[in-house]
């Protein structure tokens, strides 16, 4: 059996790869754009993703021994803290990259807490152990408490950025009192 050639009528090779369809460059000099959206016959194709806002210069050296879903993240956290707090000089870069490592470990904290209390209330089979999630609570309690100190104005400022100011707990606590006595006027 032959194996099929890229040479096409003529003899001259064919401006299109093997690959899987809809893979194919969107022309010359195209290669390593990664995969194309496919279109109606003629139509010029176009990159399957629109184009991210451009990360920060010296993002990309950042974090190069860390696994790419890691990375990808971290540079996420990295991107939006230079966006809100900008970053001029070296020691607020390292700054910054110190809070975005701050940030990843903290959601990897609180995820998996939430994921172990879970599987320990509802799941079947092998569950994790009170003291495995206890240990994980403690654990998300501490990087919390570390991001709050770290962050200018604590978490709450982080988080009360488009909303306005966070409220405090006195104000939550009044708030779920006085739902409480109006569920309880209502017959």
């Amino acid at each position: 059996m032959r194996r099929p050639t890229l040479a096409g009528p003529g003899g001259r090779p064919e401006a299109r790869s093997w690959g899987r369809p809809g893979t194919q460059a969107a022309g010359p000099g195209a290669a390593g754009r990664g995969p194309v959206r496919p279109g109606p016959p003629g139509a010029a194709r176009m990159p399957s993703a629109a184009p991210e806002e451009a990360v920060p210069r010296g993002a990309w050296a950042l974090w190069a021994d860390v696994p790419a879903p890691a990375r990808r993240e971290l540079r996420g956290y990295y991107k939006d803290l230079r966006r809100r707090y900008g970053a001029r000089t070296a020691l607020e870069r390292a700054a910054l990259k110190i809070l975005a490592e701050l940030l990843f470990a903290t959601a990897t904290a609180s995820a998996a807490s939430a994921a172990a209390s879970a599987k320990r209330s509802l799941g079947r089979g092998r569950r994790p152990s009170a003291r495995q999630v206890n240990a994980l609570l403690r654990r998300q309690g501490l990087q919390l408490g570390s991001l709050n100190q770290a962050l200018p104005g604590g978490v709450a400022a982080l988080v009360a950025g488009a909303a306005g100011p966070a409220p405090s707990i006195d104000d939550l606590a009044r708030e779920v009192r006085a739902r409480q006595a109006a569920r309880e006027a209502t017959p």
